[in-house]
């Protein structure tokens, strides 16, 4: 066998050496080449192996005057491949028996010395490891510096349509081998990688038989069918012949199996090395599997060799997944992130886990750029805007796909020291090849994008500007699939993931933030990728959601955040469900003493997260419009700012600071500053809305006034033009005005269930009809389920028929009749009469029978008694207060004869026995805030109790956190199942600045009450200070622009109550940036200001008497004789004043010194840009102002006096109309 491979590969080298004429036997490849290897000969061989693998397009083009480089090539293969057999010869010297009895050792020992006389080591190897360790040390420049050919004067076009390029590197489900065009590099690479192969097999043969009888005959069968070729037919029809490599891929994987490191590595390094040149069938669907074999050999390698061969099958996963020859779809996708996952989250060495991070990103990366970009040649997610850049700019240097391996596969660089030698080699050459492979298939991107824009345009397109690829059209089914097929894998891995292991969690909940984060808007929009995330990714988030663990609980945030920002309007009902569980349950926690129920770590990860959604203005404005618009949905808008409100109280009060604990102090600081600056993004949010459509609201009146007359208001509004409510009155989705009438209906009704159904009537928020009014009853939030139970089993014929409608939404086809029963009962909760629950449940039955009409059950009655005896089960097996339990046979008998007589099926009663037992039905019974089942038992221990609980308080916390947790995720789970239900809810984009207003009304109380709580605080907190003084600002110019007066004077008088000006000793720094602030509030918003100038000149007023009485005590300063005289008569109370008054007038002096006095005559001096009707209302307001001071009856004062003359002054030249209402008001 091994002259013949001799032969084989001399007949390649004359071939190379004739310039691809017929080949013939040519000489063997003896000791010369040996002989000749050194440290540049095997480093020139490595670097040409690798520019052949990614080179054959551009040996296409030179295929003319090929003959001096294939004479030149065809020695540095010879070289590498006497380089690969004597590294490999050498290396199996090691390989040897592991003796597992002390009996066989010396028999042990002799076979693996006779195995050792077999190999011979040469001078080979010993010279090449330093190459290779140089190769190892310089994969910096390797991978960040583009190849020779590609760069300067050596750069080659691609002819797009040449079937030898295209198909040379064109992605394919079946081996490329058959019947692809490939050129002479290609080829030569393809000889290589079989020379490769052919010496790991024989290597594997000459293992001892002893103990790898099995491995031993799998490699010589792969070998015998290699010589039954024939010597005269090519060495790279070897990797042509399916039976051959499945015959080879047998031999690797049982190598890989065993625990023989040496052989590991070699069948690893062929495995690589056929992933690379994909040779290997990818096409699982078509009964090709035989990459996918090879992933699972490396996988076997991984567990047997644990420690030792993990990067190098990290690097064999990264080429699979770079490959473009052969491209990774579906389970081979799932397996290479399986592998990555299991490698990330369970490997015992630290620099594997992050190696296997780093690649599992590298794979997501991979997916999405080719589902974004249509093409296996698309570069990795994040690396797309700069190659269209690239494009624009010429730059043919074709280094960013390089790059974007730097910073993805960093970590697995940096993990190979510490690995052993033959590891580090493997790895760099590994990252070499896929660097390559980048290389190449930017290139190729680069060059199809450029073809699309220099194609002519259409009939009907407008230009021809250069697309970038998030404006690509999708992949299709392929390549989307791709991504949905690494969700399924990280969604599949995190389930199977015990509670305990949070590393694995964690690892699948970054891989599935980094899809979404990474996901453009056409992908988050197509159809299969949304279905994924619903049926996959919410299943995950569900089991994650209410987590104690802060990491996952983190991610499990950063997931919903990415969904609600990207992918909200396809994934409403989901929203509405885990925005209260994982954002507002732990905000509420802090402010209603629920600190044991809620980890503290919690609070602030879900402020962050609120925050940035809040700061976006069309998400705010969607999550008002979608959610408190919605009479389905919860009020999260609302929600969100009256949490992080009383939040802010609860942490600004005195009981939670605790200075003897300095890093809880911290904290709870730093919970302060993200509270506050989330609510002045949110308010800055709304800021920019008003201003977004300030212009469009002046057009659309415009166009309303010029609007058909036939065209009545409610149509008018109903256009997506239409301002009036913002949202289209559609599906469940209100105005805000029939929201809040809504709401007062759904308090009423908890209260008094007819009366708040009259209510929504008479108002004419719902329709006088049984069918609207159960329509509310199934989709209202906040509706007490006790009250709908009451209302439903109320004998008024009106309420009857509410019930006949309620059930009859109900769809019960194709249900087991428990389950029936269980969905039914989740939607409200039984009276507590039998006459109610008689009428209820005749309904059910009769409905359940008549939606199965080929069920078992063929009678209402029949139904109703089950119905009955299901109910009087279920108490009897979930109530702990039963001892002595139903049994099966109690079951069957108190059924006996319902069904007219006639028994059921014994099986049909069992199977309902069985699930009614094991699955409780869910009565909307919560357990009442702070009470656990530990706590009741530590109770009652009375003295004994407290000592107890002190003893386990943190075993008793987390029990706690357990409970909360799992009640949290039930909650959750329920919500998601009523939802599903909901078909009226729809997503509704929000347009028109109205919505603006109707948000101020909801959250104005809110932000007054948190931002007051921040400037009213004794404590020196200049962060929350100014964080409120910006918040306070916004507020005003909101409410000015919103036309909101009432609001804008209770926000300016706030503001100017801050400034502490009638305290002159108690004011503080932020005390005076409040005077700041109102003057600049009063310089930006003057026109919008009305009768809130009253306050910003009062406070104008209060520093000139200041600075009087400051003019006046520097006059009086000197020494007086009769001063000093009282002094020594007056005693120390005379003192204690002198000092009181001397403390307030340093006050004063410093206020005055901090005070911008060129602010405040601002406000004066540009009186005259304000609009006729705003200087008509600040002469007013002076006017007014002026008037308290001269009627003062302790200290007249001319100031104000003197600023109207100045004012006029300054207004001298206003028209007559203006001058006659201001001259109304002075005379």
């Amino acid at each position: 066998m091994a002259g013949a491979e001799k032969e084989a590969a001399g007949s390649i080298s004359d071939n190379e050496r004739s310039g691809g004429a017929n080949r013939t036997s040519g000489p063997e490849v003896g000791a010369s080449d040996e002989e000749g290897a050194g440290k540049d000969i095997a480093r020139r061989a490595i670097e040409a192996v690798l520019a052949d693998v990614v080179d054959s397009v551009v040996e296409d083009a030179r295929a003319d005057d090929s003959g001096p480089r294939d004479q030149g090539q065809a020695s540095t293969d010879r070289a590498e491949a006497g380089h690969v057999e004597d590294r490999h010869d050498s290396s199996s010297g090691d390989a040897g028996p592991q003796a597992q009895d002390e009996g066989e050792k010396q028999e042990a020992q002799q076979e693996q010395a006779d195995d050792a006389d077999l190999c011979t080591s040469n001078s080979v190897e010993s010279e090449s490891e330093p190459a290779a360790a140089g190769v190892a040390d310089s994969i910096g420049p390797a991978l960040s510096m583009p190849s020779e050919e590609f760069s300067g004067d050596n750069a080659h076009t691609r002819e797009v349509d040449s079937p030898s390029s295209v198909d040379a590197y064109a992605p394919s489900g079946h081996n490329n081998h058959h019947g692809a065009i490939v050129g002479p590099a290609h080829q030569r690479a393809l000889a290589g990688a079989a020379q490769l192969l052919l010496r790991s097999l024989r290597l594997i043969a000459a293992a001892p038989r002893r103990w790898n009888r099995t491995l031993v005959a799998a490699a010589e069968t792969a070998l015998e069918r290699s010589t039954n070729l024939g010597e005269s037919d090519e060495l790279v029809t070897l990797l042509t012949d399916d039976d051959f490599l499945n015959d080879a891929l047998h031999a690797l994987s049982l190598a890989c199996a065993g625990r023989n490191l040496k052989l590991a590595m070699a069948a690893l390094e062929g495995l690589q090395r056929m992933l690379l040149l994909g040779v290997l069938d990818s096409d699982v669907l078509a009964g090709g599997e035989q990459l996918l074999s090879a992933l699972k050999a490396a996988e076997a390698a991984a567990k047997n060799n644990e420690g030792t061969t993990q990067l190098a099958v990290l690097a064999t996963i990264v080429t699979a997944v770079a490959c473009t020859r052969t491209v990774a779809h579906s389970s081979v996708l799932e397996q290479c992130v399986s592998m990555s996952f299991d490698l990330a989250a369970h490997s015992k060495r630290e620099p594997t886990r992050r190696a296997g991070r780093a690649v599992l990103d590298f794979a997501i990366r991979v997916a999405v750029g080719r589902a974004e970009g249509a093409s296996a040649f698309a570069p990795p997610a994040g690396t797309a805007a700069g190659i269209a850049t690239a494009i624009g700019s010429n730059d043919a240097a074709g280094t960013l796909g390089t790059a974007a391996q730097l910073v993805t596969l960093a970590p697995l660089m940096d993990a190979r020291s510490g690995s052993p030698q033959d590891t580090q080699i493997f790895v760099t050459r590994a990252l070499e090849d896929v660097a390559a492979v980048q290389r190449e298939a930017e290139r190729v991107w680069r060059e199809d994008l450029a073809a699309r824009v220099a194609t002519p345009p259409q009939p009907g397109v407008a230009s021809t500007e250069l697309p970038s690829p998030q404006q690509l059209p999708p992949g299709g089914g392929a390549f989307v699939a791709d991504v949905v097929s690494v969700m399924k894998a990280l969604c599949t891995t995190s389930a199977q993931a015990p509670d305990i292991d949070q590393e694995a969690k964690t690892v699948s909940l970054e891989g599935l933030v980094q899809i979404l984060r990474l996901a453009s808007p056409l992908l988050c929009s197509d159809l299969a990728f949304v279905e994924a995330v619903r049926q996959h990714l919410c299943s995950t988030l569900l089991a994650n959601c209410a987590s104690r663990h802060a990491r996952v609980y983190e991610l499990a945030a950063q997931v919903l955040q990415e969904l609600f920002i990207n992918m909200r309007s396809e994934l409403k009902k989901e929203c509405g469900v885990f925005y209260p569980t994982i954002f507002l349950r732990p905000l509420e926690a802090v402010s209603s003493a629920k600190t044991t129920a809620v980890p503290d770590s919690h609070a602030l990860v879900a402020l962050e997260s609120v925050m940035h959604i809040m700061r976006d203005p069309q998400a705010l404005v969607d999550l008002y419009a979608n959610f408190d618009c919605d009479v389905g949905q919860p009020d999260l808008f609302a929600d969100s700012i009256n949490a992080i409100a009383s939040m802010t109280r609860a942490l600004h009060s005195p009981s939670s600071r605790d200075l003897r604990d300095p890093a809880k102090a911290m904290r709870i600081s730093s919970a302060c500053h993200v509270a506050h600056e989330c609510l002045v993004d949110t308010i800055k949010a709304i800021s920019e809305w008003t201003r977004m459509f300030h212009a469009d609201t002046e057009a659309s009146g415009q166009r309303a006034a010029e609007s058909s007359p036939s065209q009545t208001p409610s149509e008018a509004s109903d256009t997506p033009d239409s301002t009036g409510g913002g949202v289209s009155r559609r599906s469940s989705l209100i105005d805000p005005a029939s929201k809040i009438g809504v709401d007062r209906g759904v308090q009423l009704f908890n209260e008094k269930p007819s009366k708040g159904i009259r209510l929504l009537i008479d108002g004419g928020l719902i329709e006088d009809d049984p069918e609207a009014v159960a329509s509310l009853l199934r989709v209202a939030n906040g509706l007490d389920p006790r009250a709908i139970g009451e209302y439903l089993g109320d004998r008024a014929p009106f309420n009857v028929e509410v019930l006949d409608a309620f059930v009859a939404s109900v769809d019960f086809a194709a249900m087991p009749f428990s389950a029936a029963l269980r969905h039914f009962l989740s939607l409200f909760r039984l009276p507590g009469e039998a006459q109610k629950i008689d009428r209820i449940m005749e309904r059910f039955a009769a409905h359940f029978v008549e939606d199965n009409p080929d069920g078992v059950l063929q009678n209402a009655d029949t139904a109703y008694v089950l119905a009955y005896s299901a109910i009087m089960l279920h108490t009897d097996a979930h109530n702990p207060s039963v001892t002595k339990k139903m049994t099966q046979e109690a079951f069957v008998l108190n059924n006996r004869g319902i069904d007219d007589g006639e028994d059921l099926p014994r099986d049909f009663l069992l199977e309902q026995y069985d699930d009614i037992v094991s699955n409780e039905i869910s009565l909307h019974e919560d357990p009442p805030e702070g009470t656990s089942t530990g706590a009741h038992s530590v109770g009652s221990l009375g003295g004994l109790g407290v000592i107890f609980s002190v003893l386990n308080a943190q075993r008793m916390r987390t029990l706690a956190l357990d409970e909360e947790e799992a009640r949290a995720r039930e909650r959750a789970s329920m919500a998601l199942v009523r939802r599903a239900a909901d078909t009226a809810s729809e997503f509704a984009a929000a347009r028109g600045r109205t919505l603006a207003e109707p948000m101020m009304l909801v959250a104005w109380p809110a932000f007054l009450a948190a931002f007051s709580v921040a400037l009213e605080g004794t404590a020196d907190d200049d962060v929350s200070a100014d964080y409120a003084l910006e918040g306070l600002a916004e507020c005003i110019h909101v409410a000015c622009a919103l036309g909101m007066d009432k609001e804008r004077d209770l926000f300016v008088s706030g503001l100017a109550k801050f400034t502490l000006l009638v305290n002159q000793a108690e004011m503080r720094s932020k005390n005076v940036r409040a005077i700041h602030a109102l003057m600049r509030v009063a310089v930006d918003n003057g026109d919008m200001l009305g009768s809130s100038w009253s306050s910003v000149l009062t406070c104008a007023s209060r520093l000139d008497h200041l600075r009087t009485i400051h003019d006046i005590e520097i006059k009086i300063a000197e020494p007086d004789p009769q001063h000093h005289t009282m002094h020594a008569v007056g005693g120390s109370q005379l003192s204690h004043v002198n000092v009181t008054q001397k403390q307030a007038h340093a006050a004063i002096g410093w206020v005055l010194g901090e005070v911008d006095q060129a602010l405040v005559d601002r406000v004066f001096t540009l009186s005259k840009q304000l609009s006729a009707s705003a200087i008509v209302s600040f002469v007013d307001c002076l006017s007014r102002v002026s008037t308290d001071e001269l009627m003062s009856s302790t200290e007249p004062r001319l100031f104000s006096l003197r600023k109207i003359v100045e004012v006029a002054d300054h207004n001298i030249e206003r028209i007559r109309l203006t001058w006659t209402r201001l001259w109304r008001i002075l005379s």
